[in-house]
C-alpha cells in the first residue's frame, strides 16, 4: 500500500516537473520545426493578398513538391494559393489552418496523404513542438488534446539537450526563399537541390493507403458541412506517391475504392483516380509524397486534363478556360 502510495506520488511529482519544464518552453521557436511557421507566415501572407476567388490547396508537403500553382491558375479563372506545409502537424490542424484563409466563393484542393486518413491526436513529434511555438492553437484543444500534446513532447527537446543538426540539404530546401509567389517550391528550386546533393540515391519506403477512421472520417465530414454552408467548395484527390508493387494488391486498390467512395458519399468531387498519381522512382524526390521537378511536370500534366473534364469538376464553380 505504500509503495503504491509512494510510486503514485512518484508519477504525478514526475508530471509536474516535466509541466514545469513544458511551460518554460513556450513560445519558442524549436529548430527542427522553426520552418513550418515560417512557411505558414509567408503562405498567410499570399492567401490574404489574393483579391478574387481562390483554389487553396492544402495538405502535408505533398503538396509542396507536386503543384505548379502557376500553371493551375492559368487555366482557370481563379487565383491559386498552395497551403500545405506538413503532414506531421496532423488532420485538425491542417484543416483548421484553412478556414481561416477561406472566403465564400472559394473553392479548396485536398490532395490527402494516406496519412492523414488514419490520423491521430498526435501524429508524430511535428505537432507537439510545433504548439510550443504556437499556443493561440493549443488553447482550441480540449483538455485531453492539451495533455496528449504535452505528453508526447520530447524531453530533450524541453531540456535543450537534443542536438538537432539540420543538413546543408534540408536548411536548402525548407528555406522560405524556396517560396515562389504561388506558395509552392520553386521548379528551379526542385531542380537545383535534386542534381546539388544528388536526390536520386535516397532509398524510398513503400506506401500504403490507409482505411479511414473514425476521427479522419468525423473532422472531414464536419470539414465539408462546414464549407458548404459556407459556399466554398470541396474537391478531393489522390496525393502523389511513390509507386510500388504494394499499391498494386487487391487490398491497397480495395482501400482506395473505399476513399473515393468516402468523398462521393459526402458529395465532394473527386479528381482522377489513385493510380494515376503514382509515380516510379525517377520522379521522386527525397520522400515517397515528394515528387522531383520531373514528377511536378508530369503530375500537373495529369490534373489538368481532369480539371479540364466537365465529368469531374463542377464548372459553375471553376470556370475553366478553354485552352492551356
Amino acid at each position: 500500500m505504500r509503495y503504491s502510495l509512494y510510486f503514485s506520488f512518484g508519477v504525478v511529482l514526475s508530471f509536474l516537473v516535466f509541466y514545469a519544464l513544458w511551460l518554460s518552453n513556450t513560445n519558442k521557436p524549436s529548430i527542427s520545426t522553426s520552418w513550418i511557421s515560417q512557411f505558414y507566415k509567408q503562405k498567410t501572407i499570399i492567401a490574404q493578398s489574393t483579391k478574387k476567388p481562390k483554389i487553396l490547396i492544402t495538405s502535408g508537403s505533398n503538396s509542396l513538391f507536386a503543384f505548379d500553382s502557376e500553371r493551375l491558375s492559368n487555366v482557370t479563372t481563379y487565383e491559386v494559393v498552395n497551403y500545405a506545409v506538413a503532414v506531421g502537424l496532423g488532420l485538425r490542424y491542417i484543416l483548421e489552418q484553412t478556414k481561416q484563409q477561406l472566403q465564400p466563393g472559394d473553392v479548396v484542393l485536398l490532395p490527402l496523404e494516406y496519412t492523414l486518413y488514419e490520423d491521430k491526436y498526435v501524429p508524430d513529434k511535428t505537432l507537439p513542438l510545433h504548439l510550443l511555438e504556437n499556443q493561440d492553437y493549443y488553447r482550441t484543444l480540449n483538455w485531453f488534446e492539451q495533455f496528449k500534446i504535452i505528453l508526447f513532447t520530447p524531453l530533450s527537446a524541453l531540456l535543450q539537450t537534443e542536438q538537432i543538426i539540420q543538413s546543408d540539404f534540408l536548411k536548402d530546401l525548407y528555406n522560405p526563399e524556396r517560396m515562389n509567389e504561388y506558395g509552392d517550391i520553386g521548379t528551379d528550386s526542385l531542380s537545383r537541390i535534386y542534381m546539388q546533393y544528388q536526390v536520386e540515391k535516397y532509398s524510398l519506403p513503400d506506401i500504403l493507403p490507409k482505411h479511414i477512421n473514425n476521427r479522419s472520417a468525423k473532422m472531414l465530414t464536419e470539414y465539408v458541412e462546414w464549407a458548404k454552408s459556407s459556399n466554398i467548395k470541396v474537391i478531393a484527390m489522390p496525393p502523389a506517391v511513390n509507386y510500388s508493387a504494394s499499391l498494386s494488391t487487391d487490398e491497397a486498390k480495395a482501400v482506395k475504392r473505399e476513399l473515393k467512395s468516402f468523398w462521393t458519399h459526402l458529395g465532394v468531387s473527386f479528381v482522377g483516380d489513385f493510380e494515376m498519381f503514382e509515380f516510379n522512382k525517377p520522379f521522386m524526390f527525397e520522400n515517397p509524397y515528394h515528387l522531383n521537378h520531373k514528377g511536378r511536370q508530369v503530375f500537373m500534366d495529369k490534373l489538368l486534363s481532369h480539371f479540364l473534364d466537365i465529368r469531374t469538376i463542377d464548372t459553375k464553380m471553376l470556370n475553366v478556360a478553354a485552352t492551356q
